[in-house]
């Protein structure tokens, strides 16, 4: 009722201003009437109505039975005089309808005006049942996506190496090319970039030729490069002409995986790497299957790799 409060203020200060006393201009008695009429639309509409909880609680008392107003004011702890303004409130706003019998005036509901609300709610309600069935829909996208992610990092190949070399060096093995490509892989394989672009959203290309004459071409798709601490990059395999391909030695083989490496200075003079592998992007169940089976086989290969890296840091130290 804030509104009809102000409706109220503003005839309140009419008559300190105009004195009621005096007689009125045409133009007094014109505000004097909009602002009358103001107040008592606000006391026909249906929803300013319903807002008080007493006047709720009026209209479940009349359901059952019709009332006097006394009888009415019998039932609550206010004041007659409060429970009268609430009764003549619903009734102009069409909610209730009295009716003379004998000498009293019994108070009802009119169904027509409830059923009228009833409709509007039913239009609002069918409004949000709509968007609360979007909201569960979203939940459930976010729950299966969870899962999905905690399934994947269930599945993720971690492996862990310490290097006697300072933080900066080990860092430097990853990122520069002519170093990475000389220590990555089996022994006996050789590794070369066509293409080295070393940078968040950059894009590498490489080929390497293993001991058994087959040569492998990949790429590296950098997404997070945090100086001296991690790396991130995708990687798959592709012809020579950079277009993406199957794993040559595995038809079910992911297309893609994401590689997180972590770096951590353990001493001045050691540096912990921490490799993930893990699927990204969708992946069939088959290609789910044939990492989680492949994952001893990483194991020797970066194993393998790390061996290498050891011996070329021991060449850079002499």
């Amino acid at each position: 009722m804030v509104i009809y409060n102000r409706v109220q203020y503003e005839r309140q200060s009419f008559y300190r201003e105009k004195n009621i006393n005096k007689v009125l201009s045409s133009n007094d008695v014109t505000l004097y009437l909009s602002l009358y009429n103001d107040a008592m639309i606000l006391r026909r509409d249906i929803f300013q109505a319903l807002a008080d909880p007493t006047r709720r609680s009026i209209l479940i008392l009349l359901a059952s039975q019709a009332f006097t107003a006394g009888a009415i004011a019998n039932n609550f702890d206010g004041a007659r005089s409060t429970i009268s303004k609430h009764i003549q409130i619903l009734t102009e706003c069409g909610l209730l309808e009295a009716k003379q019998q004998g000498r009293e005036i019994y108070y009802q509901i009119k169904m027509d005006q409830i059923t009228d609300v009833d409709l509007w709610l039913s239009e609002l309600r069918k409004i949000w049942v709509n968007r609360f069935d979007k909201l569960d829909l979203y939940l459930e996208k976010i729950q299966k996506d969870k899962l999905q992610h905690m399934k994947i990092q269930e599945e993720a190949f971690v492996i862990t190496h310490s290097f006697e070399a300072d933080l900066k060096t080990v860092y430097e093995m990853w990122t520069n090319p002519t170093h990475f490509s000389s220590w990555l892989g089996p022994a006996g394989a050789h590794m070369s970039f066509s293409h080295a672009e070393v940078k968040e959203g950059g894009i590498s290309q490489w080929s390497m030729t293993t001991d058994d004459g087959q040569t492998k071409h990949g790429q590296l798709n950098f997404k997070i490069i945090n100086q001296n601490h991690l790396l991130v990059y995708a990687q798959n395999f592709c012809d020579k002409d950079g277009n993406i391909i199957k794993a040559p030695f595995s038809a079910t083989y992911p297309n893609y995986l994401l590689t997180t490496v972590n770096f951590v200075k353990e001493s001045d003079n050691k540096t912990r790497v921490t490799v993930k592998w893990e699927i990204f992007g969708d992946a069939k169940e088959i290609e789910r299957h044939t990492f989680l089976e492949m994952r001893p086989i990483m194991k020797v290969g970066w194993n393998s790799s790390f061996e290498k890296l050891e011996s070329l840091l021991t060449l850079l130290k002499n």
